[in-house]
């Protein structure tokens, strides 16, 4: 998977001189591309009868509005803005996933949350030996994930941030509450590492993905661009955060020097006159140290490997969880 590493803007405040020419087609370029992301996933909210209107028929709403300035489409694109409803959630984590695709297999169309799984379970799906229905994948898949943050994902980056203070179990409580837990913990929802919680939000959802579909037969499966329909094991899956800034960190100058690549690439494609739109279509930025790991990764499951194993016995806790609810 080839994903845009996540840059801030940077303000001229009103002086062109303040700001260097790269900086500004590095700038002007980003925006363009937010922007496309924003109209692309309000169009297809707005469109598409199973989004907008199908949460309307779920949520009993008679004037069913689904303008994406001022009606249920609208969202925020700004990560600290509140997006109430599961449809802004939604949209919110399918902008984010647009921004951060490179390719153009437009495969944020297919990304999801889990708020709106569980919103538009179907419970009479039909289901094979093996699968399990959204709820029951959701309920093991957050006993397991959150287990991978509490044992894993936390004590890693609290070692590469150094930090000694490390609050795993109050940082994977926000993330993936248990019932009535929430409210005796000593952080708030803004104190969770951004990394952290993106890396964590990744494997749940890959996660209740192999649960719901084993053999990868359904839409939507975490699957790399592979021949054929390859099973991806969730504790595989990393956040484009995750990898970037913790797994395989890059130096200042390293990031630096990518940049600079970029835009003069950008500078010679509009001193031969092209557009932004045809800059956006076939100029890509270089790969990090991450995307090369990753592609490697993909190379590897897709010709048969075997990448890293999940911390927990899946097919076990499966059977233990689903005998519970029996029981």
């Amino acid at each position: 998977m080839r994903t845009l590493m996540k840059y801030g803007l940077k303000s001229c405040l009103g002086l062109a001189l303040l700001c260097s020419a790269p900086d500004f087609a590095w700038s002007s370029a980003a925006a363009t591309k937010s922007r496309n992301c924003k109209t692309s996933v309000g169009t297809l909210c707005s469109s598409d009868a199973t989004m907008c209107r199908k949460y309307c028929e779920l949520k009993k709403i008679e004037d069913c509005d689904c303008n994406t300035q001022t009606g249920l489409c609208a969202f925020h694109t700004s990560e600290e803005a509140q997006n109430e409803t599961d449809l802004q959630k939604l949209n919110h984590a399918r902008f984010v996933a647009c921004i951060e695709e490179a390719g153009k297999n437009e495969l944020w169309k297919k990304r999801t949350t889990v708020q709106w799984l569980l919103l538009t379970a179907n419970q009479a799906e039909q289901l094979k030996p093996g699968e399990l229905n959204v709820r029951e994948a959701v309920k093991v898949s957050e006993k397991l994930v959150r287990q991978e943050c509490i044992e894993v994902l936390a004590p890693k980056y609290c070692e590469v941030r150094e930090i000694t203070d490390c609050k795993t179990q109050a940082w994977c409580a926000r993330i993936i509450p248990k019932k009535g837990e929430t409210s005796d913990i000593d952080v708030s929802a803004a104190d969770v590492p951004a990394e952290l919680r993106a890396q964590v939000e990744a494997q749940l959802m890959a996660c209740i993905a192999a649960y719901r579909d084993p053999t990868a037969r359904k839409t939507g499966h975490p699957e790399y661009a592979c021949p054929t329909k390859t099973p991806i094991p969730w504790c595989a899956i990393n956040s484009p955060s995750w990898r970037d800034k913790i797994l395989w960190p890059e130096s200042a100058d390293v990031i630096k020097a990518r940049k600079d690549e970029y835009n003069e690439a950008v500078r010679l494609a509009k001193a031969d006159g092209k557009d932004e739109k045809w800059i956006g279509k076939n100029i890509d930025f270089p790969k990090t140290r991450g995307q090369v790991q990753a592609e490697e990764l993909e190379a590897s499951i897709c010709a048969g490997g075997s990448p890293q194993r999940c911390r927990a016995n899946e097919a076990e806790a499966a059977q233990t969880e689903t005998g519970d609810k029996g029981a």
